[in-house]
């Protein structure tokens, strides 16, 4: 299921602080953000995931919370925290602040699949519905076929008030349940 930007934000977060606990395959440098060497000069999921995670803890640390760690990468890319009740909540704290980072994550990392050209036009309809629908500043698709929702009066309102109800009447060009988002 593909989420609104903000949405999509609070949902990797969920999942990733909710899990805090022992990771598994991956392990964080300590901060020093650089990825080991991946085989024939290519990246890995793992690796690219690894660089952004340490940029995101690196953004929650300047913002106020020193002690946030660094998080295990496994090997699908995803974040694994010390246990701790004050890492989820420090996470959707930051969520407007450090959030847009996560949009770097890779495809694979954030559990979504490259978007074909046809989804890529519906998106791209999708949004000109939703201007004529009362939201002016509602973005066009980016080429991965998620909304930059950061900067936009639309980044807190979730799925709530005039944007619930743009979506409804252009839940004719949404094909995806719900709108591919990715960086609020």
């Amino acid at each position: 299921m593909r989420t609104t930007g903000a949405a999509l934000a609070a949902a990797l977060l969920s999942v990733a602080l909710a899990g805090c606990g022992a990771g598994s395959g991956g392990a964080s440098t300590g901060g020093a953000g650089t990825a080991d060497a991946g085989t024939a000069g290519t990246t890995s999921v793992q690796q690219q995931a690894r660089t952004v995670w340490l940029d995101y803890a690196r953004c929650v640390r300047a913002h106020g919370y020193p002690e946030f760690p660094d998080p295990q990468i496994d090997g699908q890319g995803k974040p694994h925290f010390p246990p701790s009740p004050q890492i989820k909540s420090i996470g959707q704290q930051m969520q407007t602040t450090c959030g847009p980072i996560l949009s770097r994550l890779p495809a694979a990392a954030q559990g979504r699949t490259p978007v074909t050209p046809a989804e890529l036009h519906q998106e791209t309809l999708f949004a000109g519905c939703m201007r004529r629908h009362g939201l002016p500043d509602w973005p066009d698709p980016r080429p991965d076929g998620t909304f930059q929702l950061a900067g936009t009066p639309y980044a807190s309102m979730g799925k709530s008030g005039p944007v619930l109800t743009a979506m409804q009447a252009c839940r004719s060009y949404d094909t995806f349940g719900g709108i591919r988002g990715a960086g609020s």
